[in-house]
């Protein structure tokens, strides 16, 4: 443990900017299996969820673009 410890004085600290990650849509989150898509509610692409979305707007969680919506 005490040799671990000599390491420590190499590592630096590194300061970073704080930023907002936003919730691309407002709604209520269902259950994957509950979508009416048979790709997703299969799971064949992975876990996930649906969202039955309350807002008819959509934004990117982070500074970008949004280039496929299914």
């Amino acid at each position: 443990v005490k040799i671990m410890g000599l390491f420590n004085k190499w590592k630096k600290k590194v300061e970073v900017e704080p930023y907002r990650i936003s919730a691309p849509v407002a709604g209520k989150v269902i259950d994957i299996k509950d979508t009416n898509d048979q790709v997703f509610n299969s799971e064949a692409l992975g876990k996930g969820v649906g969202i039955i979305a309350s807002e008819k707007q959509i934004t990117a969680p982070i500074g970008g673009q949004i280039v496929s919506f299914f």
